[in-house]
């Protein structure tokens, strides 16, 4: 691929007791940094772990690595937007803490973005191009093929993966997105997609290599209920205001 002209990258990671996993991903993640060239700061944001997240991280002691931490526990859309909103790069990502997303693809989304008129580029596991090598257990497909289906009924979104750890953005776009955006729980990538298409920005959907990681913070039973709520408090609250 081409050299990218790019004057910095923000990858923002939100966590919630990844003390055990973070580790690997960070190292994971700054090598393929420094591989591509290119200015970036990584930010991992802390939701308010009850074990040694930020110790771990703060332990790499790297001068691109910055940490927000605070207490209690907020929720991940609320940790997305806390970085999101403190990066300072031309463009910025976010990725699970899991490193679930094959990491190849930070170059294939920069070359995207900055060839092509693309605000948002999200992950998808489902599309042409999507490739799951450990497949999810089979409730958790069935969930997923459920909240998809309302998704597409209750706000109309064309995207079949938006719940994929792993989105791009322009800055310029986040600028008009955050202070449209509240949703505190996993949630907040329907209404943040919600909220670019009637801003009307450019969002692409692209195909990306995912390794499932049973090790979820997604409760199997109380998590998907409590999703399906949230969806209908979403839809309810966009009708209001």
């Amino acid at each position: 691929m081409s050299e990218l002209s790019i004057k910095t990258l923000s990858v923002v990671i939100p966590a919630y007791n990844e003390a055990e996993r973070i580790i690997v991903t960070l190292k994971k993640l700054n090598f393929s940094l420094e591989s591509l060239g290119i200015p970036y700061e990584i930010i991992i944001v802390d939701d308010g772990s009850g074990d040694s997240t930020s110790e771990v991280a703060c332990s790499l002691q790297n001068s691109n690595f910055k940490l927000i931490s605070y207490k209690p526990n907020r929720g991940k859309g609320y940790a997305v937007r806390m970085g999101l909103g403190a990066a300072k790069g031309e463009y910025v990502i976010f990725m699970d803490a899991d490193g679930s997303t094959d990491l190849a693809y930070l170059e294939r989304f920069l070359h995207l973005i900055l060839n092509h008129d693309y605000d948002i580029i999200i992950g998808s596991r489902t599309v042409s191009g999507s490739c799951l090598p450990i497949k999810q257990n089979l409730w958790r497909r069935i969930t997923g093929i459920v909240f998809r289906a309302l998704v597409r009924i209750l706000f109309f979104l064309p995207y079949s993966d938006t719940q994929c750890g792993f989105k791009m953005f322009s800055s310029t776009c986040l600028k008009m997105l955050l202070p449209r955006c509240d949703a505190d729980g996993f949630i907040f990538d329907i209404e943040m997609l919600y909220q670019a298409r009637k801003l009307g920005l450019n969002v692409i959907e692209v195909g990306v290599k995912w390794n499932n990681d049973d090790d979820s913070r997604v409760n199997l039973i109380n998590g998907p209920i409590k999703m399906f709520v949230d969806l209908l408090k979403l839809r309810l609250k966009t009708f209001i205001k």
